[in-house]
């Protein structure tokens, strides 16, 4: 289940995409910039997490990661990943950064489409129980 090259490519892909969109006014700068800075952070930490891995130092936590992931890190995620030799053999952990990927996307288009409203709702709604 090899497929952070791919992912990779399809996140730089879509910082290309917003940041295209921002500069013809076609969205907020925003979203470009939510993504692009979370995704250099994202990277920051699997880089980081790798480092300490070497050394034997307290490690950046899975959870973390993937929620740098799901919050709109996960091209930077994908590209670490592939840079650094990082948690590409661990098949769960892909599988989760692959729903990871996967849920971040959808709600991307949710808020395309429909504005952020209703997946501020859902959000509170699952919170608030």
């Amino acid at each position: 289940m090899f497929i952070t090259p791919w992912l990779a490519a399809g996140g730089g892909l879509l910082l290309a995409a917003l940041l295209a969109l921002a500069s013809g006014g076609l969205i907020e700068p925003y979203w470009a910039g939510h993504h692009l800075l979370l995704s250099l952070l994202t990277a920051l930490c699997y880089g980081f997490d790798k480092w300490a891995a070497h050394r034997d130092w307290r490690r950046v936590p899975e959870r973390r990661l993937l929620l740098l992931d799901l919050l709109g890190g996960w091209p930077g995620g994908a590209a670490a990943q592939w840079l650094f030799h990082h948690k590409t053999r661990k098949h769960s952990y892909q599988q989760r950064f692959l729903m990871a990927a996967v849920l971040h996307l959808g709600a991307l288009v949710v808020c395309w489409h429909w504005g952020p409203q209703p997946l501020m709702e859902l959000l509170w709604a699952t919170v608030s129980k």
